[in-house]
């Protein structure tokens, strides 16, 4: 994946030792599979060549979220950078997700099974708060979710969060 030629690529990133693997071409799936169409080339940070054409480059550390970019390679010097997403706001977000979501769905069974009691307690002082708990934390959750989300920023290429939502810059 490094021949004597080619346009040098350079990857950097702001936490330490984040390995970075190289697949040639546009690649969609970037799950474990077999045969495994990436190739590590080491640690943050490196220098290679890398012969024209498009590649899709993947950064992943213990204590970053995974991400990913195409790359189009071509006669001109590549600078990439890795902004590493935190793992722990990642997971964090995700729990949060889980918890508002636990919470619309309760309020859910509370309006369809619930009937009130003879107390005089009514559906709606249960399921509302429920519903407005449960969309608040499940809305916390997606934005830190979101927001710690590791960006692969490289020369002409996609900036930012913006690129991971339109499926270009990043992976979840």
């Amino acid at each position: 994946m490094n021949p004597p030629t080619g346009t040098p690529v350079e990857i950097d990133a702001d936490k330490p030792h984040v390995a970075v693997y190289v697949a040639q071409g546009l690649i969609r799936n970037v799950e474990p599979s077999y045969p495994d169409p990436f190739v590590k080339i080491g640690r943050t940070p490196i220098t290679v060549k890398l012969a024209p054409g498009m590649y899709t480059v993947t950064a992943e550390s213990p204590e970053i979220s995974v991400g990913s970019t195409v790359l189009q390679v071509g006669a001109e010097p590549v600078h990439v950078r890795v902004k590493g997403g935190s793992s722990e706001a990642r997971s964090m977000g995700t729990l949060l997700l889980a918890i508002g979501a636990a919470g619309v769905l309760a309020a859910l069974g509370v309006e369809v099974s619930y009937s009130s009691s003879p107390n005089g307690i009514s559906k709606s002082k249960i399921a509302v708060p429920l519903f407005i708990a449960g969309g608040v934390i499940g809305g916390s959750g997606l934005a830190i979710f979101l927001a710690s989300g590791t960006t692969l920023e490289h020369d002409g290429g996609p900036k930012g969060p913006r690129s991971m939502i339109a499926g270009i810059g990043s992976r979840w």
